[in-house]
C-alpha cells in the first residue's frame, strides 16, 4: 500500500528499531527526528512510498523521490529516483517483502518516466548483497561522511 498517515506512529517505531541494528548502530533517532525525515521525503519531487502492513502495524517500508541534484552533485546522474529508505522488520525478513517493496517503487518510478534508480547502503551489511542480487551495481562512490557507505545504481527502463 502507499504511505498512509494512519500508520505513521507504527512506521516511526519500526524506523527507530531498524537503524539500531548493525551495521547502522544508530541509537540517536527520536520520534521528532524520524517524523522530520518522513516530512522531508513527502515534500520531495515525485515522492513514492510503500508500506508492508500486518495487523495494522508497519512491518516494512520504502520511500524514494527524484534525486535532489543540489544534494547529490557528486553522483553526476541527472534525472533518477533516489531510494532514501528501505527497511523490513527482522522477523519478516527473507520472505520477499523487501524485494516486493523495491519492485513496487521501481514500477511507480517507471510510470513517472525515470530510467535510473540509485541508493546508498553500507558495504558491510546484508542489504549490500540484497541490492546486488536485485541487479543494482556498486558505483564505487563512497559517501563523503561515511566511508563504508556506497552508492548503487540500477537501470529500470
Amino acid at each position: 500500500m502507499n504511505f498512509d498517515e494512519k500508520f505513521r506512529e507504527s512506521l516511526v517505531k519500526l524506523y527507530k528499531n531498524i537503524w539500531r541494528e548493525p551495521p547502522w548502530n544508530e541509537y540517536f533517532w527520536t520520534d521528532k527526528m524520524v517524523n522530520e525525515d518522513v516530512d522531508y521525503a513527502i515534500k520531495q519531487k515525485d515522492f513514492i512510498s510503500k508500506l508492508a502492513v500486518n495487523k495494522n502495524n508497519v512491518k516494512g517500508f520504502i520511500w524514494g523521490y527524484s534525486l535532489p541534484q543540489e544534494k547529490f552533485q557528486f553522483l553526476n546522474l541527472g534525472e533518477a529516483t533516489y531510494i532514501d529508505e528501505l527497511a523490513v522488520e527482522r522477523e519478516f525478513r527473507k520472505m520477499g517483502i523487501g524485494t516486493r517493496l523495491i519492485e513496487m517503487l521501481i514500477n511507480d518510478a517507471r510510470k513517472l518516466g525515470y530510467e535510473t534508480i540509485t541508493l546508498r547502503t553500507d558495504i558491510n551489511g546484508s542489504a549490500y548483497k540484497f541490492y546486488l542480487d536485485l541487479g543494482f551495481q556498486d558505483m564505487k562512490i563512497r559517501d563523503p561522511k561515511y566511508s563504508q557507505r556506497t552508492y548503487m545504481i540500477k537501470t529500470i527502463k
